[in-house]
């Protein structure tokens, strides 16, 4: 028995093994082609909608615990010649009686026009005529 002989021997006998091996290649190659294609468009999706949400923010000074004063806003705008504005952040709750509902880890925002001159989008003012209360 030759080499040849032996090979074709060997392969007519493992065929079934070779054939799955061989489609377990190419379905593993068809999955990590569409991951890259989808992982791709994910992040563009991704990077759309965080340049939607931020406008023209450039840069966000959080403190923290701390407070800072609202002229901070005021001096780093004429320090570096661009527009800022000053936003108050709390983690709050909200109830509202008349339902008896409430909700907790409620993020609360502080702003004022400048905010909203940073934003690409023009605000739709909420004016709700039932009294709501908030824990700070």
């Amino acid at each position: 028995m030759n080499t040849a002989r032996l090979i074709v021997r060997n392969l007519r006998h493992h065929a079934r093994r070779h054939s799955a091996a061989a489609v377990g290649a190419v379905l593993a190659t068809a999955v990590i082609t569409a991951s890259l294609l989808v992982g791709g468009s994910v992040r563009r999706s991704l990077t759309r909608t965080v340049d939607r949400r931020l406008g023209r923010v450039e840069w966000a000074v959080e403190a923290g615990a701390r407070r800072f004063r609202a002229d901070l806003a005021d001096r780093v705008q004429a320090a570096l010649g661009r527009p800022t504005a000053a936003i108050w952040m709390e983690l709050a709750a909200v109830s509202v009686p008349e339902i008896g509902r409430r909700t907790g880890r409620v993020q609360a925002l502080g702003v004022d026009r400048r905010f909203f001159a940073m934003a690409p989008l023009r605000p739709t003012p909420c004016r709700s005529r039932r009294p709501t209360t908030t824990y700070g």
